[in-house]
């Protein structure tokens, strides 16, 4: 199963075997994207799903807190009062309650990995300024290049007026522009003189090299975290 719908937990049969193979057959495919290292969009879904179980939680417990208690035990050590619902769970409840807390741990187990992944990939990454930064660095260029590559693929990136958008995408816009080769007679400072030659509204463009020193899948893993990168810069 490589979608899980938003709605997977309380559609259809609410029976925990049920529900405990669509997440493992959902997380099987995770993993398979993981483990060739494609991160993004599988990496965002995973997170979401995760959140939405967190969330499920916390309104369940909300709800059980409003409906009366007893006092069952009185823990003086450690000043605690222990309470017992007046108000049984019913079976479907229940049921739920055990999917969710099943879930939340094997969720929580692949966000973990994936996050790691995130982090050891941008580790092979470096971002820096090519020429003199403007201010204004809301717009710019993007050289995007890595080892043993002749190559570079340049974007120009657009950062969006909206606040509070959470995906990096939208976030950040690119729109690819030109492969060009690099070498030691054309270099970065060459190509971004080519560029500002023809970008007549923006004399002096924030332009940044991005580069990685080992080789990732490029659109579901390289670009979303160079993006993230150069977010992070930005926001310096």
């Amino acid at each position: 199963m490589g979608y899980l719908t938003k709605n997977w937990l309380t559609n259809g049969l609410i029976d925990f075997e049920y529900k405990k193979y669509i997440m493992l057959s959902y997380l099987k495919h995770v993993q398979q994207h993981f483990s060739d290292k494609k991160l993004y969009p599988v990496l965002t879904d995973l997170i979401e799903h995760y959140q939405n179980l967190k969330l499920f939680k916390t309104k369940k417990m909300r709800i059980d807190n409003r409906f009366p208690k007893r006092i069952v035990r009185l823990d003086i050590e450690h000043q605690m009062i222990h309470y017992r619902k007046k108000i049984k769970d019913s079976d479907l409840s229940a049921e739920l309650e055990s999917i969710v807390e099943y879930g939340l741990i094997r969720f929580d187990e692949q966000v973990q990995i994936g996050k790691d992944l995130v982090e050891r990939i941008k580790e092979t990454i470096t971002i820096e300024p090519i020429g003199i930064s403007p201010l204004y660095n809301e717009e710019g260029y993007l050289f995007i290049s890595a080892e043993n590559l002749k190559t570079v693929r340049i974007y120009k990136y657009f950062l969006s007026p909206l606040k509070g958008l959470k995906e990096i995408d939208d976030q950040i816009k690119t729109h690819f522009m030109d492969t060009r080769e690099k070498s030691i007679s054309n270099t970065y400072e060459q190509i971004k003189r080519e560029i500002v030659k023809l970008d007549k509204e923006t004399p002096n463009p924030a332009t940044y090299s991005i580069y990685s020193t080992s080789k990732f899948p490029y659109l579901e893993s390289y670009l979303p975290i160079a993006k993230k990168m150069l977010r992070a810069e930005l926001a310096a």
